[in-house]
């Protein structure tokens, strides 16, 4: 059975004054180093936490600005391209204008030509006509012909 004798206490005496020594030389700086640690590690969470709202936030401001400047980017497009717009309707009347100019000056000419040749056509045909006739009729025919009947046959036959 279990009897009480001195080297029991001695024991008991040696075992609570290792565990003692254990508890003070081993227990007591590991917890310390554990606890370092921990608050080590919150404090970097807490910093981590603090930078990515900081990033967070600088990155939202750079969103922003980045609106901005694609906004500002688009109304000058916008207005260089109405600029460019006008400029070119502009260019484009004016070289219509040009162009109805020199077509009117053109058809001027033409009707001016046209004319001048209907005219000497008028003289032709009259002298066709009489030698048609001379040769069919004989030599002393002698005929008159109005120079505006001729040249109205002329204009309607063109």
């Amino acid at each position: 059975m279990f009897e009480l004798d001195p080297t029991f206490f001695i024991f008991l005496i040696m075992f609570l004054a290792f565990t003692k020594a254990l508890s003070t030389v081993y227990l007591k700086p590991v917890g310390a180093v554990i606890a370092k640690r921990r608050a080590q590690i919150e404090n970097d969470i807490k910093v981590g936490n603090d930078c990515r709202e900081q990033a967070q936030h600088l990155v939202e401001g750079y969103e922003k600005d980045l609106h901005d400047i694609r906004h500002k980017a688009q109304a000058h497009i916008n207005e260089v391209t109405t600029a460019a717009q006008k400029s070119r309707t502009a260019e484009l009347k004016r070289i219509m204008d040009e162009g109805q100019a020199k077509l009117a000056v053109a058809k001027k000419e033409i009707d001016a030509e046209r004319a001048s040749l209907l005219t000497g056509l008028v003289e032709e045909e009259k002298g066709i006509v009489e030698t048609i006739a001379r040769k069919l009729l004989g030599a002393d025919v002698t005929l008159k012909f109005d120079s505006a009947v001729v040249r109205t046959a002329l204009e309607e036959a063109v």
